[in-house]
């Protein structure tokens, strides 16, 4: 036994975009909204981030904030590694690590 899941009903005529777009409905049926009022805004729900979204957040702003590579600085220290002059300051080295993870 087949079973038609349209019951006969076009594409045109059971809620597809063409119809959502025109009466202005969401997929869920809820009414689009206009200017600067949100649909969740509408109905009353709200989005609480977790403490760790806020923590990335934080993270990506001071990322943003952060200037620019210094090619000279790149340059320079390339040299010195290619040289066998570069040398690790292992204390400094580690303290930024665990700054780094302190962050997470």
């Amino acid at each position: 036994m087949a079973i038609n899941f349209n019951n006969g009903v076009g594409p045109s005529q059971n809620g597809t975009n063409s119809t959502r777009e025109r009466d202005n409905v969401t997929p869920m049926g809820r009414t689009l909204t206009s200017g600067t009022e949100s649909a969740a805004a509408a109905d009353g729900d709200s989005v609480q981030l977790s403490s760790q979204v806020q923590s990335l957040q934080s993270l990506e702003a001071r990322i943003r904030e952060m200037p620019e590579v210094d090619d000279a600085r790149v340059e320079k220290i390339k040299s010195a590694i290619a040289n066998g002059e570069y040398e690790i300051n292992y204390e400094r080295l580690a303290a930024a690590i665990q700054r780094f993870e302190g962050d997470f």
